[in-house]
């Protein structure tokens, strides 16, 4: 170096740190707009959770109700099969009988002179009686009970 250049104030050459530095202002920008997106992008996630958490307890709470009615309608339609079975049962003693099975429970008696539970007693207890009074094969329990067979001689009677 010369004196002349010595005396010269030196340029400052531009270097990669300086344009750096200008540009930081504009980084620093952009990194802060970034920010706020980056915040309002998880406001709107955060808001969006919320909504599918209230409508998930929602449905949870639809899918309980919903299984509590239906065991409800469950539990009332096995109580509505036994009342059936029950009734059925009741009406089968209550069903008329054949009028061939009421006409040789009467001849029968009237041949034996047996008591209404005497006779319901050979019945049950003798197959060709059993097939006099139309039954198909033999049963070992009675095919009606002395009530029956009272109301049957009556409902005759009443006829004759």
């Amino acid at each position: 170096m010369n004196l002349m250049e010595i005396g010269k104030k030196p340029e400052i050459q531009p270097t990669e740190t300086a344009d750096q530095m200008k540009n930081l202002p504009d980084t620093t920008d952009k990194w802060k707009q970034l920010a706020k997106e980056q915040a309002a992008s998880l406001e709107l996630v955060t808001e969006e959770r919320d909504e599918l958490q209230v409508r998930n307890q929602k449905m949870n709470e639809f899918i309980q109700k919903f299984q509590e009615r239906t065991h409800k309608l469950k539990m009332e339609k096995q109580n509505l099969f036994f009342e059936n079975h029950e009734m059925q049962d009741e009406i089968r003693k209550f069903v008329a009988k054949p009028l061939r099975m009421a006409l040789g429970a009467l001849i029968i008696q009237t041949k034996f002179q047996f008591s209404d539970r005497e006779l319901v007693e050979q019945i049950a207890e003798n197959p060709y009686l059993q097939y006099f009074i139309g039954l198909p094969g033999f049963r070992e329990e009675a095919p009606f009970d002395a009530s029956t067979l009272v109301l049957s001689v009556n409902a005759f009677q009443q006829i004759c």
